[in-house]
């Protein structure tokens, strides 16, 4: 969890034009933990 939450950080400071993949993988994996 902790992993991927880095990696996505990471990409975000590499690219901050994926911030809406970011939030659309966010919420997919919010809804595949509930």
């Amino acid at each position: 969890m902790m992993i991927t939450f880095f990696i996505l950080l990471w990409i975000l400071v590499v690219n901050k034009n994926l911030v809406v993949v970011f939030l659309v993988v966010d919420c997919y994996c919010f809804q595949s933990l509930s």
